[in-house]
């Protein structure tokens, strides 16, 4: 049972391929999600890829779930977050090298740093993040946020195939996607500053063709202490 809560609480729909979860999601989400898809996989392998470590780790104290504050350190918790590995690729051109690297482990080698044993599930967590915050911001257009999604979806088939007849989910964690627009065509390096008549386009209209299931959180329902079915 896949969810973004401590169980019990509703759950994701069963064996699901791709999915998006989009809006103001708590911290911890990603968290719990890969806890529950885990814990009844015994063995299987999940891969978070954020680009800020400092930024994750400062949500998630920010946040102080309860839940994890108590139950984290309990060894069943524990063994299952150890089969988590986390990167956090800075740029968009190191998280598409990222995901393009990503193999199963052979049985009898020593797996490298970017090679996975028995991998459940991939979570690409605030990608938006590349595009909106101000440090990483750059001559993007609208295909280097479809190119990042387009790398990850080659990449579960490629491991769906290596690990078959086993499952890979794909899921999107993006709390700020619905604010993410960016220009198809990119500005001419000869006239920067020429109006090309090229509006920014909004990601989110176009990401969610890509995705068979897709969630939304609204911040309405937390604030009011309850979640809506």
């Amino acid at each position: 049972m896949t969810t973004v809560f401590p169980l019990p609480s509703p759950t994701l729909p069963e064996e699901f391929t791709t999915l998006l979860l989009k809006g103001p999601y708590h911290a911890s989400a990603p968290i719990h999600l890969c806890l529950t898809h885990l814990a009844n996989r015994p063995g299987a392998r999940a891969i978070l890829l954020t680009p800020s470590r400092d930024y994750f780790i400062a949500a998630l104290r920010d946040l102080n779930d309860d839940w994890l504050n108590e139950c984290g350190g309990y060894g069943a918790v524990f063994q299952v977050l150890s089969r988590v590995d986390v990167f956090y690729p800075p740029t968009p051109l190191h998280a598409s090298l990222a995901l393009s690297r990503l193999r199963v482990s052979q049985p009898g080698t020593a797996p490298s740093q970017l090679e996975i044993s028995s991998p459940c599930l991939v979570l690409l967590h605030e990608f938006s993040s590349y595009f909106l915050d101000q440090e990483n911001s750059g001559p993007h257009t609208l295909a280097s946020y479809m190119s990042l999604v387009a790398h990850a979806l080659t990449t579960l088939r490629s491991l769906s195939e290596q690990v078959s007849p086993s499952h890979v989910s794909l899921v999107l964690m993006d709390s700020r996607l619905d604010s993410l627009s960016l220009p198809i065509l990119k500005a001419s390096i000869h006239a920067p500053d020429a109006d090309l008549g090229d509006a920014p386009y909004r990601v989110a209209f176009l990401i969610h063709h890509y995705f068979e299931w897709v969630g939304t959180f609204e911040s309405s329902a937390f604030a009011s202490g309850s979640l809506l079915p």
